[in-house]
């Protein structure tokens, strides 16, 4: 075989993971995502509860959450648990967040 026609090895996802993972529980508030975030550089977090993986969440939910409200002229946001009513997003609460990932 020619030197240009040989295979080149795959690389496999092993080869260029991350293992240092950022990791919040469900209950961790969106500013301490973000700032989990922010202090080590990346663009997301796992959300894990009882060594389970349960999602990601990134800069983009972030940034949709914001467009959202803007698109409905919306300036507060509640927040539900089930049926709990838990706390509110404001338009200020989601730029802090923004500005400090």
């Amino acid at each position: 075989m020619t030197e240009g026609r040989r295979r080149r090895r795959m690389t496999v996802v092993r080869e260029v993971m991350s293992t240092d993972l950022i990791k919040v529980q469900p209950s961790t508030m969106t500013i301490e995502a973000v700032a989990a975030m922010s202090k080590a550089g990346v663009g997301s977090v796992l959300v894990i509860e009882d060594d389970a993986l349960l999602g990601i969440f990134t800069e983009r939910d972030v940034l949709r959450a914001f467009d959202r409200m803007l698109d409905g002229g919306f300036r507060h946001l509640p927040v539900i648990d089930g049926d709990t009513l838990v706390g509110i997003v404001s338009m200020r609460d989601l730029a802090r967040s923004i500005s400090k990932a």
